[in-house]
């Protein structure tokens, strides 16, 4: 098993579609990460609050 964290990244975008685009999609993509990373840690097999 594995406990999932959380890792950030910083990308620049020329093109103001394309970055407006993506933006758009990573909102998205954040709500989803959040909520998959969480249900991952209620099955951890590791003690909680240790």
């Amino acid at each position: 098993g594995y406990a999932p964290t959380t890792t950030y990244s910083v990308h620049w975008l020329a093109d103001p579609g394309f970055h407006d685009a993506v933006a758009r999609y990573l909102e998205d993509e954040r709500e989803a990460v959040a909520a998959e990373s969480q249900a991952l840690l209620d099955y951890t097999p590791f003690k909680k609050g240790h």
